[in-house]
């Protein structure tokens, strides 16, 4: 089944056997994204996994992130390190629960996922505590970019004058 949502056709697939088929047979039809002006007008997209075509450098990338970083093995030797993180993001929600405040479970996930990354590439918390001004800065700074890269460009803007 095919949706066309907005400019952009979108294919539903509706059962894992077919997904399997039409990925394995027709990948790089498939693995294709639109790369915003806003990404490409700084060339970000030559350099960033996120937006390097999959048939590309993205592919040797990708390998190393899943031969080194993230195998099994080195998942297992960061294991406690996690650990640590969950019972950390535990403590921290114990902790607003004693003082009877709402916790922000965006922040908290954040700070989460920031520190289970950090400690899985660089064997350390970014973040130090769910309520550091750190995690809330970077947390910003995120949101900024992502809307820099999906917000109006000159050449959108432009369009509307024509």
């Amino acid at each position: 089944m095919s949706i066309k949502l907005g400019s952009i056709s979108t294919i539903v697939i509706s059962s894992p056997e077919t997904a399997k088929e039409v990925l394995n047979r027709y990948d790089r039809s498939f693995s294709g994204r639109t790369v915003p002006d806003s990404v490409l007008s700084r060339n970000h997209h030559e350099s960033s996994v996120a937006w390097l075509p999959a048939y590309s450098q993205r592919r040797k990338i990708r390998k190393i992130f899943s031969t080194q970083l993230f195998s099994v093995q080195q998942l297992d030797t960061t294991q406690n390190l996690r650990r640590k993180n969950v019972q950390e993001l535990l403590d921290h929600v114990g902790e607003c629960c004693s003082r009877g405040c709402a916790v922000d479970i965006g922040r908290a996930a954040f700070t989460a996922s920031l520190n289970f990354l950090s400690n899985t590439i660089f064997s350390v918390n970014i973040a130090h505590g769910h309520d550091s001004d750190f995690s809330r800065e970077f947390k910003n700074v995120v949101c900024c970019v992502m809307e820099g890269i999906e917000g109006p460009t000159l050449r959108i803007i432009s369009r509307l004058f024509d």
